[in-house]
């Protein structure tokens, strides 16, 4: 269960002591989901912490469910402030276990509450009837005419507790697929750090991290991982996939390229792909992050290109130096002379924006065909060239998990 806590700094013109402004987003869903008693211990426990940071006076939910707390209290620099949020943790019921990203003027603070998903199970007042369809299938019955919604509200907390757990105790598995030249087979251009969750699909997680807008937790500690992972290893170039959602300029990117700028041989070995399953935030302020990688020396790639949510602009703007055509492409050029048409008509435009076009998902030898022909494909990646190893051989054992950050 993960309660998505929005805050905001306001500095009062009648008091010279500024104040915290809380407020939790998904409250509704929370509610939704796992019954009115459910949210109701969220923000008791909320309430409680924050009381204690915010000294002697006593915070007061107003407007909506929006918490003020005075900061007075708390310390006397910023640097203070936040170590007195996070050096807490909740009571037996819910976990802050995950860092809170600060901002000049505001910052977001994911709550780990571990123990939330066996108290929504005992159905409390307001929670799914038993009846309900508990992956949210629409048409079934549930609370507030939204199955639908909370179903899938619940089965996204239920694979984020999963995977941020697996985390948190250092056994996320990874696998290593190499990206090869499409005219040397045997010439590895780079290899592809993948996830292997021992419960479900790495892209259905990953989805389900977007939608409640935390996939930054999970993309900082695969960044990390990666650039572990090359200083381990100096001969070898590894790609890391980050969210488009989390490709935005949050104080994590900062701590990244101050480590990067200072290792030039590091960077010069890793690629950042940006998963377009995601929306970016700000076209501007991603294109300007782009760039700064650049300056430490990383490659940017974009990823899922001909069924993600890249945007020609972006596309034109951004001058990648890797483009990833997705295997869906690859699917509908094999199934009818249309989408043949329209996956070299993709591969002459990528071509042109990138120096380097990459087809993923070849599984047979007419599919690597079919990537051939025409020209314009630099590399190609799937099962077909080779399978995602947890293990290859140039590997260290150690470096077979992501490790948190």
């Amino acid at each position: 269960m993960i309660p998505s806590i929005e805050t905001s700094r306001v500095d009062a013109q009648w008091d010279a002591c500024p104040y915290l402004r809380v407020r939790i987003v998904n409250l509704r869903d929370i509610e939704l989901a796992y019954g009115l008693d459910v949210a109701v211990a969220v923000r008791r426990e909320l309430w409680t912490r924050l009381a204690l940071v915010g000294g002697p006076e006593i915070p007061v939910w107003r407007e909506n469910d929006v918490l003020t707390v005075s900061l007075g209290y708390a310390a006397q620099t910023w640097e203070g402030l936040a170590d007195g949020i996070l050096n807490y943790e909740l009571s037996q019921r819910t976990a802050l276990s995950m860092p809170i990203e600060i901002t000049p003027d505001s910052w977001v603070c994911p709550l780990i509450a571990t123990e939330l998903l066996s108290v929504g199970a005992g159905r409390p007042c307001g929670a799914i009837p038993s009846g309900a369809d508990e992956a949210g299938v629409p048409g079934t019955e549930g609370i507030s005419g939204e199955p639908a919604r909370a179903g899938q509200f619940r089965d996204d907390m239920a694979k984020a507790s999963y995977l941020l757990e697996s985390l948190r105790t250092g056994q996320l598995p990874l696998a290593f697929q190499p990206v090869v030249l499409i005219q040397d087979l045997s010439s590895v251009l780079y290899d592809e750090l993948l996830l292997r969750p021992a419960v479900g699909g790495p892209g259905q997680i990953a989805i389900a991290l977007e939608r409640l807008g935390i996939a930054w937790l999970l993309d900082r500690s695969i960044v990390w991982t990666a650039i572990e992972v090359l200083e381990a290893h100096p001969t070898r170039h590894l790609a890391c996939n980050v969210s488009a959602f989390s490709f935005y300029p949050d104080p994590w990117w900062f701590e990244v390229m101050d480590f990067l700028q200072s290792r030039p041989s590091v960077a010069a070995r890793l690629i950042i792909e940006i998963t377009e399953t995601g929306v970016l935030r700000d076209l501007r302020k991603s294109l300007g992050l782009i760039l700064r990688l650049r300056k430490a020396g990383v490659r940017v790639a974009l990823d899922d290109v001909g069924v993600g949510n890249c945007t020609l602009a972006f596309l034109l703007e951004a001058s990648p130096c890797i483009i990833k055509i997705d295997r869906l492409m690859l699917r509908r050029a094999a199934q009818s002379k249309e989408g043949g048409r329209r996956f070299q008509a993709l591969i002459k435009l990528c071509a042109s924006c990138s120096p380097c076009v990459v087809v993923e998902g070849i599984e047979n030898e007419a599919e690597l065909n079919l990537a051939r022909a025409g020209g314009g494909v630099s590399a190609v990646q799937g099962f077909a060239i080779a399978m995602p190893d947890r293990a290859p051989p140039w590997l260290n054992s150690t470096s077979q998990f992501v490790s948190l950050r």
